[in-house]
């Protein structure tokens, strides 16, 4: 879908745009916003208000602004505008902050109509206004001949049966699995008595407890003993040092008349290597190597650490023993099993952690069907009698209108021997009039609603654009510039079937000419896919239009001063 040509309503101006690329350079700030604003609509998939020419699976369709053409589905919620530049920049900024305003001002507007609207809707009237006109029958005694309830009466009565089977139903209906809240009930039950059963046995539990603390300490120093029992061998290069310490002759690379003699360090080091195996001389080790164990005293420490361990595991054993023959104790873990195994069945897994909690995620909160059919039937009553337009309210807030228009609704009319007859007809007129306006408000606020929602997201999106507004010269490249209008384009292009027209605002500040004419064709090769508008007042840009002439791309100028 590509903009041909684009008329100014009112007056005899007209842009012709290029189907590929186009440039506006020196065009009115005022036709640069009223072209944005007609090709935002464009893009949102809508032609009112658009005067020109479209070119359309290869057709040429003339837009007029009043009728709408069947152009098919097209369009895009994505942004179609984007601007780079600096924000000193009179031109670029002055455009964007002229869209602001109109967005802010058309949201301003909506809101007001809205807020009219909602002042003339009162869903009370038609009530107090049969309650008037029964006054005015009863003062001109015409009550007592019409014996038969009126039709707003018969409403009334069938708003009220209504609403009290609604109130009477419960909204929501929990959809538990079968056997799921009997289960819940047995676990919850064990639980308590598992809690009563502790209690009871806190002592015994103690006792066990302090046990097994005893024999995993054992167990520590058993393993501690071992390993001090373990005969300690030196390794080939150290047995070589002592042999030779031991006998300092028979080192041959020892000279002098004191090579027999050890030094202090020598001696020192002979002590550290008997010391490390436990023995007092190199003959000792020798003999020691030939059958190494460990010392006496160490091997006796094994054998009474060993006997320790032994004996409080064999009263851990016998503690438990005791507690598992407690029928109580027995009793629940059976019992716990078995809960275990049924809850498989819903779980397809099952620990006792958290089980009542995974049960309970297995229930299903579900809207009443009765419920809802009769939420249905109020609704459709306060529709077709205009008392509210029920359709897209929460049903909370049905619920509580019906209920207060229902205390409002007057009952049996005695005359007031106070009011005259002139006085009920003005006070009728005013409520026909309201009424009137009420009706009016009735039809017409759902697609005011609709306005402003759609103004309001419109000026969201513009305040993110102004956010995004970035000096160029500081902090953009030509590079990122192209990156940003392709990562645009393509999430256009991908969600929509027809293309539409995509406009990028800059004066591109601090690029150079070649990277302003690299960029440019970029652009013409992005549009192939869409058509592109640039609104620039930077001459390099038109420059690269004088060069690659009319099959690529075109400029729109507006009027030039003249220089003397």
């Amino acid at each position: 879908m590509r903009l041909l040509r684009y008329d100014f309503a009112g007056e005899h101006t007209k842009f012709e745009l290029h189907p590929l690329l186009t440039v506006l350079h020196g065009t009115s700030l005022e036709h640069q916003h009223r072209l944005l604003r007609s090709l935002r609509e464009f893009g949102s998939g809508s032609v009112n208000n658009l005067s020109g020419l479209v070119e359309h699976d290869g057709l040429l369709v003339q837009l007029d602004g009043i009728s709408a053409p069947d152009l098919g589905n097209f369009g895009t919620e994505q942004e179609v505008v984007a601007y780079f530049g600096s924000e000193q920049h009179p031109s670029t900024q002055g455009l964007l902050a002229q869209e602001v305003m109109y967005s802010e001002r058309k949201l301003e507007i909506a809101s007001v109509r809205l807020e009219e609207l909602r002042s003339d809707f009162d869903p009370g009237l038609k009530a107090e206004l049969f309650g008037l006109r029964q006054r005015l029958a009863g003062l001109r005694g015409e009550l007592q001949q019409t014996p038969m309830k009126s039709e707003f009466e018969m409403l009334v009565d069938q708003v009220q049966a209504t609403f009290a089977e609604i109130v009477s139903l419960a909204p929501t209906l929990i959809n538990t699995p079968d056997g799921v809240p009997e289960l819940i009930a047995e676990i919850q039950d064990l639980e308590h008595k598992r809690a009563d059963v502790d209690r009871r046995l806190q002592q015994h539990y103690a006792e066990i407890s302090e046990i097994d603390i005893q024999h995993k300490e054992a167990k520590a120093a058993l393993s501690s003993a071992e390993a001090a029992a373990q005969p300690v061998l030196l390794s080939g290069d150290e047995e070589k040092r002592l042999e030779t310490l031991a006998d300092p002759s028979s080192d041959l690379s020892r000279k002098g008349k004191w090579r027999n003699q050890l030094t202090e360090e020598e001696k020192q080091e002979l002590e550290h290597l008997l010391e490390k195996v436990g023995v007092d001389s190199a003959t000792q080790y020798w003999l020691f190597r030939l059958n190494p164990t460990a010392p006496k005293d160490k091997r006796a420490a094994v054998v009474d650490a060993r006997a320790h361990y032994e004996t409080l595991g064999n009263r851990l054993k016998v503690e438990k023993a005791r507690l598992e023959a407690n029928p109580e104790v027995s009793e629940i873990k059976a019992k716990d099993a078995d809960l275990l195994k049924r809850a498989e069945a819903y779980l397809g897994f099952a620990t006792r952690e958290a089980l009542v909690e995974a049960l309970l995620a297995l229930s299903e909160e579900v809207q009443n069907p009765a419920w809802v059919t009769k939420m249905e039937a109020l609704r459709e009553v306060l529709r077709r009698n205009n008392l509210l337009r029920a359709d897209e309210m929460p049903s909370s807030e049905v619920l509580q209108w019906t209920e207060t228009w229902l205390a409002e609704s007057p009952g049996d009319v005695e005359p007031d021997s106070e009011e005259s007859e002139e006085e009920l007809l003005g006070q009728i007129g005013d409520l026909e009039t309201k009424l009137f306006r009420h009706e009016r408000a009735l039809s017409q606020i759902a697609t005011a609603e609709a306005e402003q929602s759609k103004a309001q997201a419109e000026a969201v999106k513009l305040l993110e654009s102004m956010s995004s507004f970035v000096d160029v010269s500081s902090s953009l490249t030509g590079k990122q510039i192209e990156t940003s209008v392709y990562e645009m384009a393509g999430s256009i292009s991908s969600g929509t079937r027809n293309s539409v027209p995509v406009v990028v605002v800059s004066n591109f500040e601090g690029l150079s000419k070649a990277d302003i004419h690299k960029l440019f064709e970029a652009f013409s090769t992005l549009s192939a896919q869409l058509q592109l508008i640039v609104i620039t007042e930077n001459r390099e840009a038109l420059a690269w239009v004088s060069n690659v002439g009319l099959e690529k791309a075109s400029a729109v100028l507006g009027r030039q001063p003249v220089r003397s």
